[in-house]
């Protein structure tokens, strides 16, 4: 199992540099602001929040080639239709002050600006008089004693620059870990509070197409074929070339697209569901008494029933921009498979001692798969067709994604 981990993870990397090496960009529609406050169109290459914070790759509509701004080369950028819309800061920083991209959230009586640093986020609230204070949360599970203790003096500094609003502080109070929602409700209740309304006050609120992984539901349906060895990977004592056979499958899944990340990448999941019936099988069954005598010996014939039911998460990148997109694929596997050994005529259980062993027995097998297929555009949706390779079978699906 180890090396079939080690082996998705290499297969994950070269996907990810090979992606890199053609540099796939993530292209929004979108706009810079000069320092002198002019206002340029073009494409903005909108990557990962911690990326943009360093820098911003930007194609003007008139211009062949992207430029790359650094944040106080230009004031800010922003996608259309109300997308993100970051703005050059100098902000202080738990380790000193830096010049960075950060998105404005509200801008009113208090603005508030988000910068993601690394593995924690990063909140700035900022009064009327120029006061900042610095809220960090790490964004992972491993937050220890010391970053809980941070986060909560700071919290404790946010409470006494907000103590003319109290529905700003009883906001606060209501969870523990800053987010996004926490934050922007806590500043527009200041707002509120000191001007008696929400006018004057702006929340640079965006669509999800402007600014998120987008997760989308999928139904597949496709055609296994199951190889001699998987014989060995069977409960039942089938040989090799019984456990060659077809089976339909059907299932149900989730793409993640990751386009911020690796432009083509998405992370995938799925659950899928096959019946499994081996190839008919010829056997002899021998009945000996206490003395080891031979009773009777009775010829029979056999098969294996089972329903297997598949778990598999891995990535895809797509290749190119065309509507109709090569991919490749790959990631771990989990197959659970549960018998359905049954006994009548051509069904003979070739060890009646293990029956309840058939019967209500799960094995499960862990391992990987690899696969090459292509996506094709279909106005809102996706049709994707792609052949793979993985425990012990081949198998060819084509998938719907909404």
């Amino acid at each position: 199992m180890k090396r079939y981990i080690a082996l998705f993870f290499v297969a994950a990397c070269s996907i990810a540099v090979c992606s890199s090496a053609y540099g796939q960009r993530n292209e929004y529609a979108g706009y810079i602001i000069t320092n002198l406050g002019d206002t340029v169109r073009g494409i903005l290459d909108f990557r990962s929040n911690d990326q943009l914070a360093r820098s911003v790759s930007f194609k003007a509509a008139a211009a062949e080639d992207y430029r790359t701004f650094q944040p106080g080369e230009i004031k800010g950028f922003r996608i259309d239709d109300n997308g993100k819309y970051y703005v050059a800061r100098e902000l202080p920083f738990a380790d000193g002050a830096r010049k960075c991209f950060a998105e404005y959230l509200v801008e009113g009586k208090m603005n508030l600006y988000y910068v993601a640093d690394g593995t924690e986020k990063a909140y700035f609230f900022e009064r009327e008089d120029g006061e900042i204070v610095l809220v960090q949360t790490k964004t992972s599970l491993t937050a220890g004693g010391d970053e809980r203790r941070r986060e909560f003096l700071q919290r404790g500094k946010l409470t006494y620059l907000m103590q003319d609003s109290p529905a700003a502080m009883k906001t606060l109070e209501t969870r523990h870990k800053m987010e996004h929602k926490l934050a922007i409700d806590a500043v527009k209740n200041y707002h509120r509070d000191l001007c008696g309304s929400d006018e004057g006050c702006i929340e640079y609120q965006y669509k999800s197409k402007s600014g998120r992984n987008k997760a989308h539901f999928k139904v597949l349906g496709g055609y296994n074929y199951y190889l001699p060895k998987m014989g060995r990977r069977m409960p039942w004592d089938i040989t090799e070339d019984q456990a060659t056979c077809h089976t339909a499958e059907i299932g149900v899944g989730v793409d993640v697209n990751m386009d911020r990340a690796v432009k083509g990448l998405s992370f995938q999941a799925s659950l899928d569901y096959s019946h499994y019936r081996s190839a008919m099988g010829h056997s002899t069954i021998e009945t000996y008494n206490i003395l080891d005598e031979l009773v009777s010996s009775q010829e029979c014939n056999y098969r294996a029933v089972g329903n297997l039911v598949t778990l598999q998460a891995g990535f895809q990148y797509a290749i190119g921009t065309a509507r109709v997109k090569p991919l490749v694929r790959g990631g771990v596997s989990y197959m659970i498979c549960i018998e359905d050994f049954t006994q009548d005529n051509d069904f003979v259980v070739l060890e009646p001692g293990r029956d309840h062993y058939y019967l209500n027995g799960e094995v499960e097998y862990p391992g990987f798969y690899v696969g090459t297929g292509c996506l094709v555009a279909c106005g809102k949706h996706t049709l994707g067709l792609h052949l793979d390779y993985g425990m012990k079978r081949v198998g060819l699906t084509l998938e719907y994604v909404f």
